[in-house]
């Protein structure tokens, strides 16, 4: 195949975008495998990843395809990279978008489509594969059937998986299942520094003063049945409660996205909506395509202020002015509870955060979102904590354990005080959970055995009244812990760049006074997060 000549991408990376690529990049040439997950959070720019990998494969005189299951994703991602490609020419292969183009160096093709067409092609070199977590473990499905071909056609083909959740319900950790194709993870965004950043908008939190009665729901395939789900949740007391309270805290926020039980569900809240003067639009699967592309085209022109839906909006819609989120439904997928929140991460002009409204305790049964456990099914049957209660006095949703709500200042009794719980956040965000502060008294430096490959670390004990808090400093690492650790040894007046160097020089390094600690969702140990110097 002819060459493409190189020419500059029409886009500046962020830094932690071209850290990712380096990281994609790194663990090809350290031929750690031939098949990372590379996890990047809802709004953190995944199609520009994938837009400047592609360029770079296809410089180099070599083909590449995109797969994924949706056609907005598929259009989404092919728009990206003519925006900053271009002068790369590119093919479409989707149903949905009417465009069967096969032979192009640069193939973003719907996986429904192309499945069984795919040995018409030449082969690729790079498969990259957008929202990766809806790869099946098992035999036979379409995703693993075109792999297979792929590979077949040409053995040495890499594959590339993106997604904003590294999980699947049924399967556990994509990396992690022997029947899954990813071989590890290259690099993970963390939430809390992009928005410290101003990359993503925060989100904030407030739950409902009636919520779904979930008591007779039963569950289905380790989901909520979603007939009965509906039937709880059309409560005509509760969607009254909802959409009033919706009405309340959202009255100053421009654009709002709100999550139903099913269709009829979603009637009768659009309708209560439109009752009350809210100009609010229903989608479902059902949508025909040109009048819901006319409605988020208006949407995204703030010509409506609200969008109900039935699982059309948590994913391949990019709404930036999202500044509003209603969860009228309940699921028991970590997966999708992190999708539909973060329709509200992408930031906009005038818009300060995201208000999440939860009605059916989501945020309560899976925790931050960017520190979330996967609610993998085990044998055990044994349930999840709830890492986190509501304040009865202003229902901001607070970390299990506290005594004191951060908002309003209620307090909590002794008999209320939940021992052990899981860390959760007021604002679905690990790093606005109340931090103990902790008097150190002796801070001791050891290495740290690197397993499964990774490099050695340094591990940081602090001496508190004879308890230790444990921090890591993974210099040898890559992405945001290599970068954690750079920032943390400049802090102290250091300069090394491997782990015997920080062990070297560490006698060197100032005693901090004390330290601030939290624990995370899921986590059996405190997290150190800050120390104090004077």
């Amino acid at each position: 195949m002819k060459q493409t000549t190189k020419r500059d991408m029409k886009i500046e990376l962020r830094d932690y975008q071209d850290e990712a690529i380096k990281s994609i990049y790194s663990y090809w040439s350290e031929k750690k495998g031939k098949f990372p997950c590379c996890t990047m959070s809802t709004g953190s720019g995944k199609s520009i990843i994938i837009g400047k990998v592609m360029y770079d494969v296809v410089s180099a005189g070599d083909r590449c395809i995109m797969l994924t299951h949706q056609k907005e994703l598929i259009q989404q991602n092919a728009d990206k990279f003519a925006d900053i490609c271009p002068d790369v020419d590119y093919g479409i292969f989707s149903a949905g978008l009417n465009k069967r183009e096969l032979y192009k160096p640069v193939l973003f093709a719907g996986i429904q489509s192309i499945h069984n067409k795919i040995h018409y092609t030449d082969g690729f070199d790079l498969c990259i594969i957008d929202e990766c977590h809806l790869i099946s473990p098992r035999d036979g499905t379409r995703y693993k059937k075109c792999i297979e071909m792929l590979l077949k056609m040409r053995p040495n083909m890499k594959i590339l998986g993106l997604t904003a959740t590294n999980f699947r319900l049924d399967g556990g950790y994509l990396h992690k299942n022997k029947d899954i194709i990813f071989d590890g993870v290259c690099y993970e965004t963390n939430i809390v520094e992009l928005i410290d950043k101003g990359y993503l908008s925060n989100v904030i939190s407030k739950g409902g003063i009636k919520n779904i009665d979930l008591t007779g729901v039963k569950h289905k395939n380790g989901e909520f049945d979603q007939t009965d789900l509906a039937f709880a949740a059309s409560d005509p007391a509760l969607v009254e409660s909802a959409v009033n309270e919706m009405i309340t805290y959202g009255h100053d926020r421009k654009s709002w996205l709100v999550f139903c039980s099913g269709i009829e569900h979603a009637k009768i809240v659009t309708e209560s909506l439109k009752s009350k003067g809210i100009n609010t639009k229903l989608l479902t699967g059902s949508t025909e395509n040109k009048k819901r592309e006319s409605i988020i085209a208006d949407y995204k022109a703030g010509k409506i202020r609200c969008i109900t839906n039935v699982n059309v909006m948590s994913t391949g819609v990019d709404v930036p002015s999202i500044d509003l989120i209603g969860l009228m439904t309940a699921t028991e997928s970590t997966v999708k509870f992190v999708q539909c929140v973060g329709r509200g991460l992408r930031t906009a002009p005038g818009k300060k955060n995201c208000l999440l409204l939860d009605w059916g305790s989501n945020c309560e049964r899976h925790g931050c979102i960017d520190a979330v456990i996967p609610n993998i099914k085990v044998s055990t049957g044994e349930k999840k904590e709830a890492p986190a209660k509501e304040c009865p006095q202003c229902r901001s949703k607070v970390h299990a354990s506290q005594k004191e709500c951060p908002e309003c200042g209620y307090v909590w009794t002794p008999a209320e005080f939940i021992h052990d719980a899981k860390a959760f956040s007021g604002a679905v965000l690990s790093n606005q959970i109340k931090p103990k502060v902790k008097t150190v008294d002796k801070v001791t430096y050891s290495r740290n055995i690197g397993k499964g490959g990774k490099p050695d670390c340094v591990k940081i004990g602090y001496i508190c009244g004879g308890i230790q808090y444990n921090m890591f400093l993974c210099v040898e690492h890559q992405g945001y812990p290599h970068r954690k650790a750079k920032e943390w040894i400049k802090k102290h007046g250091g300069s090394a760049t491997t782990t015997q160097e920080i062990l070297d020089e560490c006698s060197e390094y100032p005693v901090p006074l004390t330290v601030e600690v939290i624990k995370k969702p899921g986590a059996k140990y405190f997290e150190v997060i800050g120390a104090n110097y004077e």
